[in-house]
């Protein structure tokens, strides 16, 4: 028997992830005080925040490509001021023998709620998915969480 070196393993990162384009990126009154990474900055510096968002993602986006990542881009929606942030209301997990599955999180912040029922946002998370988990349940009756972010 011979050997045929090291096994291979699996990729520790994601090979496709979803971008979601900053616009008119700022602080989230309704979600800052929930979050501790936000900060308001003064109205004469909201501006050079929001090009800093924008020049951040594209420097991530050009990253991601280089190193053979797969990139489904869509772009927030001014109404939502912190929508980049789109593993607030979803997370992917890596498949199983039922498929790949979307998890979708209900929110607390009202201003957030039309990033998670945006078409096209919303069929690009799920295009590659075969199950869907829906935990919106609870929002309704004022159960919304904040879901920590994390990668799958």
């Amino acid at each position: 028997m011979s050997d045929s070196g090291p096994a291979r393993q699996r990729p520790s990162g994601a090979s496709h992830v979803l971008l979601v384009e900053p616009y008119r990126f700022r602080f989230n009154p309704e979600t800052g005080a929930t979050n501790v990474f936000q900060e308001a900055v003064p109205p004469d510096q909201e501006e050079a925040l929001a090009a800093l968002a924008v020049d951040q993602h594209r420097r991530l986006r050009e990253l991601l490509v280089e190193n053979g990542v797969t990139v489904t881009l869509t772009r927030s929606i001014e109404a939502t001021p912190d929508g980049p942030f789109c593993n607030n209301w979803f997370s992917t997990h890596p498949a199983d023998r039922q498929g790949a599955t979307l998890v979708l999180y209900p929110l607390l912040a009202e201003n957030r709620r039309p990033e998670r029922r945006r078409g096209r946002t919303r069929r690009q998370a799920l295009r590659v998915q075969q199950r869907r988990l829906r935990l919106a349940r609870g929002a309704r009756a004022g159960g919304a969480r904040r879901p920590a972010g994390g990668l799958h």
